[in-house]
């Protein structure tokens, strides 16, 4: 008997069409379909009992990918999704089956994997605060209901055991459990706690996977033979069919935002796909998001305190070092020094006791900035309005937004003088000054240009670790979820953040990553010691760096006042050009078409602060409501009504945390 099925197909459209099988299907079942000149892959999202009368020739289904499917809540997370981003429904189903070959015949040259599920998963000890929060997560694990927890405990607290409890619940009741994770660079950390608790390595899926990988990964998922999965935010789409708990580890931290290919937040989405399967989910963090902290608060999300370190070893103390006190000169190239003589004592005292020393900067690359003497010449990337970074070990000048790449210069390219230096503090100038000043012990680079890859990262741990590297020059990369036992000295090189005046959400960030950084600092038996070296000690955000609460209730009450996320909803328009005047003529004929709504505030539009972005001119423009419904609605009327030509790109960033 022929069915006619209504096919959601992976291509960047937003409608489902009608194909016809001779052969049984099921809603769920993964297919593929003539799609014009291509066969590309679908999903059966429904079967249609009656034809429109205008069609004339309908395609056949070519083939049935047995035996894997998209279960209901997937399907129900997708459709929901799709809606609140605004994301085609196919490209999302995209992300879903990014790995075409899972559908392929094996053939005798590929390698498959083919997983156990594991028997018993160990039990460990836990503290009794520790063991109250996990019983809380069992509980719902056991229910199979949705439940939003917040796992909120200061560094080191053990949040990770928490979860990991849970997770080994969830496992030895026949679920599968998602650790999501903001970057690779914390899955080594993750996963070596999950062998030393659990006694089972989980499956890990990130970017830096081969494709071969990943297929067998996904097959593995797919079947429900995958117990454990740690992975970055795409593993958000992997289909689980047995799901039993999601983690969101570092909740607040600003890499779950995904923003090419198609803007979200991988934490919110989380917490979607959580209630479309009914189980529960875990936001872990010591420094929550606003979000976060709010849901607490009204009550939505269930706390679990871990108020104390783990062992009970003892929250770092933090000094403020005054850099108008020991020297005059800015951080530059002419200072020579990016160290003051206190933090540079407090490093010896460190090393002389055995210790290790994590010296933390906020730039990659040498110096962000190189600079003509003769002229002023500062040297830019042609792609973007940017100017290229000296990445010194390398010997090249770096676009961080494009990736554009030159050999490092000896002459300047405007003037031809050879007086170029470089201009500004990155973490390899710092690294530069500690070899000259401790030529006795060892120094490593821990940044993502230094550790690139998984097993870069594995060595480092190791070699931190086994005492082979006595000082950590670290960037972003090291500002959270790692545990060195023997690092008992911080080192914040430039305190002095400059929030953009654009970015509502700068203050939280730089307050999140002061205390991310400081967590680093005595994490076992030795007390730890925090030094910020800052030109402003007067700043605001010093005063509370011990009292996180009081600073997110007056941030609240600040974005409150502005009209601002959380308490309103954010839309960006982005649209961008090849031709600065066409585009600017563009956006101004967009907004003047924007339909006429009172509960609807457009805001703009404006040159984006990054106005020439890989090789584009960008403009602005926000959107706010206090419904994100009327948002949604408001968006689809006014892009209907306002077609743009061929040559100008439209992104739509739903709930923006990136105002560049």
């Amino acid at each position: 008997m022929k069915s006619f099925a209504s096919v959601a197909v992976v291509a960047p459209v937003n409608q489902r069409y009608t194909y016809i099988s001779s052969t049984e299907i099921t809603v769920g079942q993964i297919v593929r379909v003539p799609f014009g000149r291509r066969s590309i892959l679908g999903v059966v999202w429904d079967f249609v009992e009656a034809l429109p009368s205008n069609v004339s020739c309908i395609k056949s289904i070519e083939e049935i990918c047995a035996p894997y499917f998209l279960q209901e809540p997937m399907r129900r997370f997708i459709d929901w999704m799709a809606h609140y981003t605004m994301i085609p429904l196919g490209s999302l189903l995209r992300m879903c089956l990014s790995v075409p070959t899972a559908f392929d015949p094996p053939s005798k040259k590929r390698r498959e994997l083919v997983l156990s599920w594991p028997e018993a998963l160990s039990s460990f000890s836990l503290s009794s605060a520790q063991q109250k929060s996990a019983e809380a997560l069992v509980s719902a694990i056991y229910a199979k209901v949705f439940h939003p927890f917040f796992l909120d405990g200061v560094t080191g607290s053990g949040k990770t055991e928490v979860y990991l409890h849970a997770a080994q619940e969830a496992v030895n009741n026949g679920r599968q459990v998602l650790v999501l994770l903001p970057e690779i660079a914390l899955t080594e950390t993750v996963m070596t706690r999950c062998q030393q608790h659990l006694g089972y390595s989980p499956i890990l899926w990130h970017s830096a996977q081969t494709s071969a990988q990943k297929r067998e990964i996904w097959k593995n998922v797919a079947l429900g033979r995958a117990a454990i999965v740690v992975g970055a935010r795409s593993a958000l789409f992997l289909p689980f069919p047995r799901l039993g708990l999601i983690v969101v580890d570092e909740e607040h931290d600003t890499s779950y935002k995904q923003e090419e290919g198609g803007f979200y937040n991988a934490r919110d989405m989380a917490i979607v796909r959580a209630k479309c399967e009914t189980v529960p989910v875990v936001l872990s963090s010591a420094t929550p998001s606003l979000e976060t902290f709010l849901n607490a608060q009204k009550g939505r999300y269930t706390t679990l305190r871990l108020q104390h370190r783990y062992q009970e070893a003892k929250l770092p103390s933090i000094t403020l070092i005054d850099l108008r006190k020991e020297k005059k000169e800015p951080l530059s190239y002419h200072s020579q020094t990016c160290l003051s003589a206190t933090l540079i004592q407090r490093m010896r005292e460190t090393l002389q006791n055995k210790e290790q020393v994590l010296l933390y900067v906020n730039r990659r690359g040498y110096a962000p900035i190189t600079l003509c003497r003769a002229c002023g010449e500062k040297i830019p990337c042609p792609n973007c309005a940017t100017y290229l970074v000296d990445h010194k070990r390398r010997s090249i000048l770096l676009c961080h937004y494009c990736g554009y790449t030159i050999t490092r210069p000896h002459t300047c390219p405007k003037c031809a003088s050879e007086e170029l230096i470089s201009w500004g503090i990155g973490a390899e100038h710092v690294l530069e000054e500690v070899e000259q000043r401790f030529p006795e012990v060892s120094a490593a680079l821990a940044s993502s240009d230094a550790l690139n890859s998984p097993q870069k990262m594995r060595q480092f741990i190791q070699d931190v670790q086994e005492d082979a590297i006595q000082v950590v020059v670290g960037t972003r990369i090291l500002a959270k979820g790692h545990h060195f036992p023997k690092i008992t000295c911080v080192g914040v090189v430039d305190a002095d953040f400059a929030p953009a005046a654009e970015d509502i959400r700068a203050y939280e960030y730089a307050f999140q990553l002061l205390q991310q950084v400081a967590g680093r600092a005595g994490r076992a038996d030795r007390p730890g010691r925090v030094y910020m070296q800052t030109y402003n000690p007067d700043q605001p955000i010093f005063q509370v760096l011990n009292d996180r609460d009081t600073f997110l209730h007056e941030e609240a009450r600040l974005r409150k006042a502005a009209k601002m996320p959380p308490f309103t909803h954010l839309v960006a328009l982005i649209l961008s050009g090849l031709n600065a005047a066409m585009i600017e003529h563009v956006v101004a004929d967009f907004v003047r078409k924007a339909p006429q709504d009172n509960t609807v505030d457009i805001l703009g539009p404006i040159p984006a602060p990054l106005a020439y972005l890989k090789g584009r001119y960008r403009w602005r423009i926000l959107v706010r409501a206090t419904r994100h419904a009327s948002l949604i609605a408001f968006l689809e009327k006014w892009c209907s009504c306002a077609p743009l030509p061929r040559t100008c790109r439209l992104e739509i960033d739903v709930d923006p945390m990136s105002f560049l």
